[in-house]
């Protein structure tokens, strides 16, 4: 029917969730919030938080992203560099930073995107740990979750992953944003507007 959104393609041979939903409020189609998750592989400075101060990182934890990319033949979607501007404007970066291996497919699939990120980088091994002995910088496996309305996405990891994040010392992070009800009461209130 015209104006409808068209199903979400098959992916595996189940459906996956771009983020959003066509749900009816009043009568009047809207678009809803989904859960999804995403996952990447970072390489940041290491250091500490200050209290008062902030992030200090650790002498030589200093890196060159553009090395980075260089070495490991990957192009990141994010990169900073201690001590260059932020890109508010306001103050200069205290860590550099390298940002790679973006999943963000199947949407409720944290294990499956993991695993992608992990056979990416599978033979770059022996570089990551030159690079750690190089550098004092942390690796992390990080996945950022959407949650709404309590439907969870798959997060469980198998022996491969760990097994990449033991021979390099990679640890794992999980960010959490949590939305209930309250999100879908915002929108019928908005619906009735």
């Amino acid at each position: 029917a015209a104006g409808k959104p068209d199903a979400p393609p098959a992916w595996g041979g189940a459906s996956f969730s771009l983020g959003w939903a066509v749900i009816e409020i009043r009568g009047e189609q809207r678009m809803a919030e989904q859960t999804s998750c995403h996952a990447y592989f970072s390489i940041c400075s290491d250091g500490i938080i200050e209290p008062g101060v902030g992030f200090i990182a650790n002498k030589n934890s200093d890196f060159d992203p553009e090395e980075l990319t260089k070495r490991l033949g990957i192009q990141p979607f994010r990169t900073s560099k201690m001590g260059s501007p932020r890109r508010t404007g306001h103050g200069t970066f205290p860590f550099s930073s390298w940002h790679a291996c973006l999943q963000k497919e199947p949407a409720l699939d944290g294990e499956e995107q993991c695993l992608r990120i992990v056979r990416m980088l599978t033979d770059k091994i022996p570089v990551l740990n030159e690079i750690r002995r190089e550098v004092d910088v942390e690796f992390t496996l990080m996945i950022v979750t959407e949650i709404h309305h309590e439907e969870q996405p798959v997060l469980c990891f198998g022996r491969e992953i760990i097994a990449f994040c033991y021979l390099t010392g990679t640890e794992i992070s999980l960010d959490q944003f949590i939305y209930g009800e309250e999100s879908r009461r915002e929108l019928e209130v908005e619906g009735t507007a």
